[in-house]
């Protein structure tokens, strides 16, 4: 029905639609940690406190069972 650069209507919605399901399919194995929010990591216990902030052991809920360290600076200390 309609045409556009690349093929008709349909075709380049499918395209898309697989490429998101792709995308999405594969968000747990980014490189960086960009994909991971505060609401997926469990907190085991404070490691230490410093002048700028805190550092914690923290594990993924779902992803893995590796320990990470995660530090967390004020956003008062940041703006100065």
């Amino acid at each position: 029905m309609f045409k556009i650069l690349g093929g008709d209507f349909e075709t380049a919605l499918k395209k898309k639609f697989e490429s998101h399901e792709i995308k999405i399919k594969n968000i747990g194995n980014r490189a960086d940690a960009s994909h991971i929010r505060v609401e997926d990591l469990v907190f085991i216990k404070k490691l230490g406190s410093g002048q700028f902030g805190w550092v914690y052991l923290v594990k993924h809920k779902d992803i893995d069972t590796s320990c990470y360290a995660l530090k967390s600076v004020s956003k008062a200390s940041i703006i100065e």
